[in-house]
Order: structure tokens, then sequence, then C-alpha cells
């Protein structure tokens, strides 16, 4: 018996990443991932610009650090049934190549 693919979720934490998200997302949407982008309380077109590029996105409405930005994200995922999860930074650091 084949067993379906696992429901892999990334999970992307940002703060004022407009310029850089879109890009980010662009990369990930492709290999098949759900993505949220938790944005936390940014000053700029981060939320905007992820959502146009397909991201499911969450905000703060007060800046909460990275950390309760994931956790957020992290909880959201496994609500929408998750089966793996994946930390992804917003800035274009990591690479897709580098998810197994």
């Amino acid at each position: 018996m084949i067993s379906p693919p696992a429901t892999i979720w990334i999970v992307i934490a940002a703060y004022n990443e407009g310029r850089a998200i879109g890009d980010v997302i662009g990369a990930l949407r492709p290999e098949g991932y759900s993505v949220v982008v938790v944005d936390d309380c940014s000053r700029d077109e981060t939320a905007a610009v992820a959502r146009q590029a397909g991201a499911s996105v969450l905000r703060h409405a007060i800046n909460l650090g990275q950390g309760a930005a994931l956790q957020t994200g992290i909880e959201f995922a496994l609500a929408q049934g998750a089966e793996i999860l994946v930390t992804f930074d917003a800035d274009g650091q990591h690479r897709v190549s580098d998810i197994p």
C-alpha cells in the first residue's frame, strides 16, 4: 500500500520583509508546500505581498517577536492538518533545496 504524501507546511515569521517575501514564497509554492506567513506587525507591505504570492497570512496587532510569530504559525499549520512543519526565513537566506 502506498502512503499519500505528508502534508508539509512552511512557517515564516516576518517583520518588514515586503521586498523579499514574495520571492521566498514564489520559490516555495511550486514545490507543493503550503505556506503560512505571520506578519509581526510590519510597517511595510509584508502581509499584502505574502497574500498576493499565495501564502496564508496571519498578522500580530503588536510586534511580539520571532518566537511568538513562529508559535502562532505553527499552531495555525497544525490546525490545518500539517504533518510536517518547516520554519523558513522571510529574507531569502534559506534555499528551497535545503528542505529534504
